[in-house]
């Protein structure tokens, strides 16, 4: 064993949180600490994103005019915090980083999804003021050639 172990086990211990480590040992010796330090910021900041997202969600619901695009609009501003509460908890429990972070890739698609779907329904009221008006529109490919659509 080197003389550079860690004090704490990586993660949860195996019984879940271990109280028994000393708070103070993070002041007092913070280079073999620096994962609980991480750990703490870490925890700190997905704690900011989660309180920035419920309150912009919070917001959306008591104004909530339009429902085709505010509801899509919601699902996009809670990816952050679901996000990073996964990342979070893949960072905590390292051992489980591969499935915790499956399902955070799989919200993120979701969350690509509704930014498209929010899209479109930005745009529908466009397209149905415009439907088959054809406009003619041209643009330079490399500032040399003149390319019409």
């Amino acid at each position: 064993m080197s003389s550079e172990h860690c004090p704490t086990l990586g993660g949860l211990s195996e019984s879940g949180f271990n109280p028994e480590f000393d708070l103070k040992q993070l002041v007092l010796n913070p280079n073999s600490n620096y994962h609980v330090w991480g750990w703490l910021v870490s925890g700190f900041l997905v704690l900011v994103t989660v309180t920035i997202a419920s309150h912009t969600i919070n917001e959306h619901l008591h104004h909530y005019c339009t429902p085709e695009i505010q509801k899509h609009k919601v699902r996009v501003i809670a990816y952050p915090a679901a996000y990073a509460v996964l990342a979070w908890l893949s960072y905590l429990k390292y051992d489980y980083e591969t499935v915790i972070l499956f399902f955070a890739r799989l919200f993120e698609s979701f969350a690509v999804y509704n930014l498209y779907m929010c899209l479109q329904a930005y745009l529908q009221p466009y397209r149905e003021k415009n439907a088959g008006i054809k406009e003619a529109v041209s643009t330079k490919v490399f500032g040399i050639y003149n390319f019409k659509l």
